[in-house]
C-alpha cells in the first residue's frame, strides 16, 4: 500500500532512520540491528538476514519483467527496506514516520512511502508471506518512480497483479468476486467507477479484488486488449491527463453484441480454476 499526497504524507520518509536509531538506543530492549547495501536497496532488519543478495535479485527480477510486461523502466534510485520481525516495532516505526495513522492501519503488512526529495521507503513485517508483501510493495516502488500519482485504482491493481509469482497464486481476489458474481446476475464491473477513486479508504476488498481483474484482464485477456496498458502507462509518464482505459476498452467493444462486461466475465470464468484459501498484502 503507497501513501499518497493527502494529510498522512505530511511525515517525511527520512524520519525513519531517526526512529529506527531511537528504537535501538532504548536499553532494556537492546538488539543489534542490520543494514546491508546491496544496490539498488538499503535493508535495514532487526535480525541476521543473509539472505539480503537473494532479495534484490528477486526483486531486480521482478523489476525487468514489469519492464518487458509493462514497459516501467528499472527503478534506478535508491531504496530502503525496512524488515522486521518485532510486530511491536514496526507498528512504532510506522505510526512514528506516518503519525496521522490509526493502531489498526498498521496492521498492513506492507507499506511503501515516497516523498519528492526523499529517498523511497518499504516498511515490511516479517511473515510467511513476506516475499508476496516485498512484490507487493516494490511493485508500487517501481511505478511510482515511472509516473507520477498514479489512480489509486491502477497502483494497486497492478501491485496485487504482480504480487503473486503465478496468475494461479491470486486466489484470494478470485474468492472475493465470485461470491458476487454467482449472488447476483445484475452487478457488473465498473472501471469507469474505480476509476474515479480519489482516496484510500475508498478501496475495500471489493476494489482491490475488482482492479486486480482488470489488470488481468488487460493483460491476458483478448489480444485487441492486451497493448492498451503499456501504452497508457507510457502516456501517463509524460502526461498528467492521459485517455482513461475505461474509454478505451469502450471504443474497442462498442457495439452492442459484445458488450465489455460479458468480454470481462468470459475471461474471468474461463481462467478461473479451483481456489484454495489463501491471505494477501495491500
Amino acid at each position: 500500500m503507497p501513501f499518497r499526497a493527502n494529510p498522512w504524507f505530511s511525515c517525511n520518509a527520512a524520519i525513519a532512520g531517526i526512529v529506527m536509531l531511537a528504537i535501538v538506543a532504548r536499553p532494556a530492549h537492546a538488539q543489534t540491528f542490520h543494514a546491508v547495501t546491496v544496490e539498488p536497496f538499503v535493508i535495514i532488519t532487526d535480525f541476521p538476514f543473509p539472505q539480503a543478495p537473494q532479495v534484490r535479485d528477486h526483486l531486480v527480477s521482478l523489476g525487468e519483467r514489469l519492464h518487458a510486461e509493462l514497459g516501467l523502466k528499472p527503478v534506478r534510485e535508491t531504496v530502503k527496506i525496512y524488515l522486521l520481525k518485532s510486530p511491536e516495532r514496526y507498528q512504532k516505526l510506522l505510526l512514528a514516520v506516518m503519525p496521522q495513522l490509526q493502531v489498526g492501519d498498521t496492521q498492513r503488512h506492507g507499506v511503501f512511502l515516497r516523498r519528492r526529495g526523499e529517498m523511497p521507503a518499504m516498511f515490511v513485517l516479517w511473515s510467511d508471506r513476506v516475499g508476496t508483501v516485498l512484490r507487493h510493495e516494490f511493485t508500487h516502488a517501481t511505478l511510482s518512480a515511472n509516473v507520477a500519482n498514479p489512480s489509486i485504482w491502477l497502483d494497486e491493481g497492478i501491485a496485487s497483479y504482480y504480487e503473486a509469482e503465478s496468475l494461479a497464486a491470486a486466489n484470494l481476489y478470485r474468492e472475493t468476486l465470485e461470491p458476487r458474481l454467482a449472488a447476483s446476475s445484475a452487478w457488473t464491473p465498473d472501471l469507469a467507477r474505480l476509476e474515479r477513486l480519489r482516496q484510500m479508504p475508498e478501496m475495500g476488498p471489493m476494489e482491490y479484488a475488482e482492479s486486480w481483474s482488470w489488470i488481468r484482464f488487460l493483460l491476458s485477456g483478448p489480444p485487441e486488449v492486451r497493448d492498451l496498458l503499456p501504452k497508457y502507462l507510457a502516456q501517463a509518464a509524460s502526461d498528467n491527463n492521459p485517455r482513461p482505459l475505461s474509454a478505451s476498452l469502450s471504443r474497442i467493444y462498442s457495439s452492442p453484441a459484445t458488450p465489455l462486461s460479458d468480454q470481462w466475465r468470459h475471461h474471468f470464468t474461463a481462467s478461473s480454476e479451483p481456489s484454495k484459501r489463501s491471505t494477501n498484502s495491500k
